[in-house]
């Protein structure tokens, strides 16, 4: 992240359209003006039920790099996940404070969950 490297991570369903049965780590991939080379394929663990961000061809690149190219340095969501739902008032708390020791009291809006406690 420090060299802006220009890697991403991609879909499975991504990388089964781009690169077919070949294993994409290490391969490029072009996304408008800009060539990334491919450093891992994700997935979600769960079902979100399109209540996700990550749709079939998601590319997730470094934020210091998106910082870099679009000159933004506000994050508009952040999302954490915790394996038990009894536990995810617990990650939202460790989350708020993380945030809040970090960042004047301004600059950060909400923190809310998007799954029952």
């Amino acid at each position: 992240m420090e060299t802006r490297s220009k890697v991403c991570l991609v879909t499975k369903e991504l990388s089964d359209r781009v690169f077919g049965l070949e294993n994409p780590v290490g391969g490029n991939i072009r996304m408008g003006e800009l060539t990334f080379t491919v450093i891992g394929v994700f997935r979600e663990r769960v079902a979100t039920f399109g209540l996700s961000d990550i749709q079939r061809d998601t590319v997730i690149i470094p934020f210091p790099l998106m910082k870099y190219y679009t000159g933004v340095d506000v994050l508009r969501t952040l999302d954490a996940q915790a394996t038990i739902p009894k536990k995810v008032a617990g990650v939202q708390h460790q989350m708020e404070r993380l945030l809040r020791s970090r960042h004047p009291p301004k600059r950060i809006t909400t923190c809310k969950r998007s799954a029952p406690s």
